[in-house]
Parts: structure tokens; sequence; C-alpha cells
């Protein structure tokens, strides 16, 4: 994700290496996190209890 303290980071030639490892290509963003945290606040979430809901654009399942 990206904020203030890594954006230096992430725009660097580093960090847009990683940028092409993650399948998405893109870092996620603060507004990423809507769509999962809506549901998990609606009726429409009211069943799901003790998972881990990752929103990283598929960099987790990429290989490093």
């Amino acid at each position: 994700m990206i904020t203030e303290i890594n954006e230096e980071y992430l725009t660097s030639e580093v960090g847009q290496q990683l940028l092409k490892k993650i399948p998405t290509r893109k870092f996620v963003e603060f507004d990423d996190l809507n769509g999962p945290l809506l549901l998990l606040a609606s009726q429409a979430g009211q069943g799901i209890t003790g998972i881990e809901i990752k929103v990283d654009g598929g960099h987790s399942a990429a290989p490093i």
C-alpha cells in the first residue's frame, strides 16, 4: 500500500521492479479497501467470521 512513508521507495527503480512482480501491476491504495470493508460491515457479510481477507493486488500469491 502506498503511504507517505514508503512512497519514495515504491516509486524508485527498485520499487518499480517489485511492481512488475505484482499480478495486478499496481500498488494497493487506501480506496481499494472500501469494497472489502463495506462487505464486512454489511448484511451480506454477516456470516463472515475468522478469516483473513488480503487486499494486496495478488502480491502475497506472486513469487518473489
